[in-house]
């Protein structure tokens, strides 16, 4: 990890500087240098981590999806366009492998609230405000559950991964207009589920 964040800070981590830098990283892995594929894992593993478990609830199976998503962006990154930015190819693999996943005969039901993401690991609550937190994490992950699943990828990529409705748009493919309808909906239909469980 700090070999990463000594090489994005090289780069200035600034928009060009760091396509720069990530562009290396897949020329260098597609000459055979696993060091170099092993940074863009590194690079992108928490983000697609994250969004792996808000869409399918569950750590054990994001860890997974995210293992399988990186399997697939290495044995295609040859198909990698440099014109784009490799987050927006990466998130675009693991949602395409979250929604198989979810498609697939294989989800096995876990228990609902099974969601780190939605905890505070910065403070240590009391007995009481841990039970409200986890009743609340609950709640948000079986209202998120609860909505379609291109409502819930729409308000996850917005609101938790806090992209932009471009960014979106490179992801899924879905027009701007109508991710901003499925995200104006999301949050309507996620207001009114979790005010239902209040």
């Amino acid at each position: 990890m700090a070999v990463v964040a000594a090489a994005l800070d090289s780069a200035h981590t600034g928009g060009r500087e760091l396509g720069a830098v990530e562009r290396r990283w897949v020329r260098d892995a597609l000459d055979g240098d696993a060091a170099a594929f092993r940074l863009i894992v590194e690079a992108h593993h928490r983000p697609l981590f994250t969004l792996a478990a808000r869409l399918l609830g569950n750590v054990e199976d994001a860890r997974d999806v995210v293992q399988e998503s990186f399997a697939k962006a290495y044995v295609s990154l040859d198909r990698y366009d440099e014109r784009h930015r490799l987050t927006t190819w990466l998130h675009r693999i693991t949602l395409n492998t979250c929604r198989d996943f979810l498609k697939s005969a294989k989800r096995r039901e876990r228990a609902s609230g099974d969601d780190p993401i939605l905890e505070r690991v910065d403070e240590r609550p009391g007995p009481e405000e841990a039970l409200e937190r986890d009743r609340r994490a609950v709640q948000v992950r079986r209202a998120l559950d609860s909505l379609k699943p291109s409502y819930r990828e729409a308000l996850v990529l917005k609101d938790m991964q806090e992209l932009s409705y471009k960014e979106i748009r490179a992801i899924t493919g879905t027009p701007i207009t109508a991710l901003k309808i499925r995200v104006v909906r999301a949050r309507k239909r996620m207001k009114r589920a979790l005010e239902a469980g209040a």
